[in-house]
């Protein structure tokens, strides 16, 4: 599931119950259920400056959701933080998934801001561990969007001779020069059907 479970727009232990509903449905009708936190999955609450603030999420309050993830014996997830992967052994298929956003939050103050990118935290655990596999093994990437990419609107990075000083797509490329391949990078954000590649990177929309 590639994010947007939710609408943003209701009450935190309102949306947290819902969440959950909505998990168990889709649970049920699947033999493996993967989540990817989406733009809208979150709550709503009045008393931030701003007034009426959507959305709300943080790494934590996701990691919480997803615990059922814990059951999955080829899943892992990274402890307080919206991101994780599943093995596929047999296969030598990795499916990553992560979080398109940044999020900071001021309980004291009553202050949030969600910004879309990959933070440096996420990228460095997508360095050491998500893309950390022997030659020989695939990977999948999914996220709700895919941030510094034409899907969102803006220009494509800078290349030279095939490769990019973008941080995400430099990870991706050198991993491939260990024998590490990326098949797609899929995202579902974007109320659109549309595919590119970029640097040896498959985009799908």
């Amino acid at each position: 599931h590639l994010g947007n479970v939710l609408n943003g727009v209701n009450p935190r232990d309102i949306s947290m119950k819902l969440l959950q509903e909505e998990f168990a449905e889709l649970r049920s009708v699947t033999d493996k259920f993967y989540p990817t936190i989406g733009l809208k999955d979150g709550y709503r609450d009045e008393s931030f400056c701003g007034q009426i603030v959507p959305n709300i999420m943080t790494n934590d309050l996701w990691y919480r959701q997803i615990q059922f993830l814990q059951d999955d014996a080829n899943a892992t997830l990274k402890e307080n933080q919206s991101y994780y992967y599943v093995d596929f052994p047999q296969k030598k298929i990795r499916l990553i998934f992560l979080c398109s956003f940044l999020t900071q939050i001021d309980e004291e103050n009553r202050h949030f801001v969600k910004v879309p990118t990959i933070d440096i935290e996420q990228a460095r655990w997508f360095k050491n561990e998500a893309l950390n596999l022997p030659a020989g093994w695939t990977t999948v990437i999914f996220s709700n969007t895919v941030p510094k990419s034409r899907f969102s609107g803006e220009s494509d990075p800078f290349m030279f001779r095939g490769y990019s000083n973008e941080l995400m797509m430099s990870l991706i490329q050198k991993a491939r020069k260990r024998g590490v391949q990326t098949a797609c990078w899929i995202a579902g954000g974007y109320n659109a059907d549309a595919e590119y590649e970029l640097g040896g990177i498959h985009y799908l929309s």
